[in-house]
This record gives structure tokens, sequence and C-alpha cells, in this order.
């Protein structure tokens, strides 16, 4: 068969193809390919991640931008208050000790409060 008019060169042409095949199998590299293959999986894993986490970022870069909206609405509707530092002089504060005695600041000029030894505990001045 092999003496034919075409078959010299079909046998020649697979011999050809079969030893591609076999060479291409015989340095077909088990370990390598496995690696190969994990690599890739853990490098779409990573991509999957970085885009989940690039969702997250958007989601919370918009967030912030909401709360400082609000934040400055809140600064420029809340009017400012004025708070009233005078006292008036009818009311008293009592302070009770440690030892369980009582001190009684007025609201007029500078006090000091003393414990029994005559150490000083406290003092309350007058600022104008």
């Amino acid at each position: 068969m092999v003496r034919k008019k075409g078959n010299p060169k079909t046998f020649r042409s697979f011999v050809e193809i079969n030893y591609t095949i076999n060479y291409a199998m015989g340095q077909y590299n088990s370990d390598r390919t496995k690696k190969h293959l994990l690599e890739k999986i853990e490098k779409d894993k990573s991509t999957y991640q970085k885009l989940r986490l690039r969702k997250l970022f958007k989601y919370a870069a918009d967030a912030l931008v909401f709360l400082g909206i609000g934040l400055v609405y809140k600064q420029i509707s809340t009017p400012d208050k004025i708070v009233d530092s005078e006292m008036d002089p009818a009311d008293k504060i009592t302070l009770q000790l440690s030892d369980g005695s009582t001190k009684v600041l007025s609201g007029e000029g500078t006090t000091s409060v003393l414990d029994k030894e005559g150490i000083a505990l406290g003092c309350k001045m007058e600022i104008n």
C-alpha cells in the first residue's frame, strides 16, 4: 500500500504529525500545568475581590458625600444660640464634701473651699 502513487506523501505527513504529538505529550508536565492553573484561578479570584472592593469604596464615598452635605446643611440651618452667662445672685451652689460637710457658694465674689485640715479643695473665682 505504501508503494501506491499518493501513499508515500500521506505516510510522511502521518509520521510528522505523529512525531509532533508524541514530542508534545512527552514534554507535558502535570505539576507545571497544575501550578499554572492554580495561578490563573488565584488571579481570577483577586480580580473579583478587587472589583468588590472598588464597588464598596464607591458606595462608601457616596455615603460620605451625603453625610457631608447633611452636616453642612445642619450647620447652615441651625441658628447660633446665645447663652446667658450671668448668674442670678440668689442662686447658690451647694457642695457636699467627702467628709460629709456641706459648703454653700454664693454667686458673688471669690470663695475657697477648704477641708477640715484647712487644705484648699477648690476655688471659685468671678470672671468679668
